[in-house]
């Protein structure tokens, strides 16, 4: 601290001493004084309520001293408790300089901002862990198109997982779209709201910083309704080792087209198709040496979603077939390894209801003594269930479900 500043201090005491003040004027003054000894002479030891502002988003908005909103802030504004430093701030104009927020125990900053305004970056937002290591961190800057925009890098335990760009939506392009008018209150001083719309490239990453995905998307006006309608075009993902292992396309934030699947040798492991996420045409799967798995044959009829459907075994032989006609009617069959059939299922249509009955099943169970035992059961009736007995004694019976559509999935 100045000399200058320790006498005008003493000086101030001695005449506060001398005029014999109420004790609580003078303690409170005492007090003033110890605070000015442990901080910045320039520093505003305010309380900041980020609610006294226009705008809807933290960093670009305009800051006031009052809700009244008649005097912006400028300055440095400090929030100290028991003499520990918690927030700084900086404004120029209301807007926002500086912002760093400390941890209460270790002092170490966990977010901070930093108006730059240098060729196109306008400023940095990070945020860090309790340890210290960068979580998030944003990248604001003008683009080519004069928008005002960030890119986002996430990180998981200090290493790299995402890069994604936005942009921010205008007051104006949402009144184009026909959304209702924006208050004053809540879009800043560029005309900028709340809102913003995720566009361009997006990479994801594994743990061994290897890339995972890559992503496309296009700029959605919205006022948060549509954001996940951006992805848009080819998508790809990788494994850890960098082998593609899935490939298609997105429209409008939905699997639409084509996707290839792959096993981690290369080879097709499936072909499946998709109309904006619905599972549509002819679906095949592979193994790895190339021989056929499955094959699904998807349709729009009313009463069940796959009307023909192929599995076969490692070594190429059918084990389960299943064919529904356009009238209701067909039959599902399933083989044992050796091509003999295990049981045979009828479809019949009634009132709308597609069901699985009647017919005769052949079960083939292992006694005590491990030799085979045949035996003949019927269905039940009423429900899509079979009682299988091995040596006089009622099993657990065996449920048949609807088998499930599978969307893409990254965690092959």
């Amino acid at each position: 601290m100045p000399k200058s500043r320790l006498v005008d201090i003493s000086s101030a005491i001695s005449i506060v001493h001398q005029n014999s003040l109420p004790k609580t004027i003078y303690v409170s003054f005492i007090l003033g004084i110890i605070m000015l000894l442990n901080h910045p002479s320039s520093a505003q030891y305010c309380e900041f309520d980020h609610r006294m502002r226009s705008g809807g988003n933290y960093f670009f908005s305009t800051y006031y001293t009052s809700f009244d909103h008649k005097t912006t802030r400028e300055d440095t504004c400090d929030k100290v408790v028991n003499g520990v430093l918690i927030e700084h701030h900086v404004f120029r104009g209301g807007i926002m300089q500086e912002e760093v927020l400390y941890q209460w125990d270790t002092q170490k900053p966990y977010q901070e901002y930093h108006r730059i305004q240098q060729d196109s970056v306008i400023g940095v937002f990070i945020h860090y862990d309790y340890d210290g290591r960068i979580t998030n961190k944003r990248s604001f800057f003008i683009s080519s198109e004069n928008k005002r925009c960030y890119e986002e890098a996430s990180f998981q335990n200090g290493v790299l997982n995402s890069v994604s760009l936005f942009r921010f939506i205008h007051a104006d392009e949402l009144k184009v779209k026909g959304y209702p008018p924006v208050t004053e209150t809540s879009m800043d001083k560029d005309g900028y709201t709340e809102y913003v719309s995720q566009f361009g490239t997006e990479r994801t990453f594994h743990a061994n910083s290897r890339i995972a995905t890559i992503k496309h998307h296009r700029f959605v006006v919205h006022a948060g309704s549509n954001y996940e309608k951006t992805q848009d075009g080819e998508y790809a993902y990788y494994d850890d080792q960098g082998i593609l292992r899935i490939k298609g396309q997105y429209d409008q934030g939905t699997a639409h087209g084509v996707f290839h699947y792959y096993h981690a040798n290369g080879k097709i492991s499936e072909i499946k198709e998709f109309d904006h996420d619905r599972s549509i045409g002819v679906w095949r799967g592979f193994d790895e040496h190339g021989y056929p798995q499955y094959v699904s044959t998807f349709s729009d009829e009313f009463w069940y979603e796959i009307p023909h459907e192929v599995r076969y075994s490692p070594n190429g032989t059918l084990l389960y077939e299943k064919v529904i006609y356009k009238n209701g009617s067909g039959f599902q069959n399933l083989f044992y390894p050796n091509g003999q059939l295990q049981e045979r299922l009828e479809y019949t249509l009634v009132h709308n209801i597609l069901q699985l009955h009647g017919g005769i099943m052949k079960v083939v169970c292992l006694n005590k003594s491990l030799s085979l035992k045949h035996a003949m059961i019927p269905c039940l009736q009423s429900t899509l269930k079979m009682e299988v007995f091995i040596d006089s004694i009622c099993m657990t019976p065996r449920e048949y479900r609807k088998p499930r559509s599978t969307f893409p999935q990254e965690d092959l």
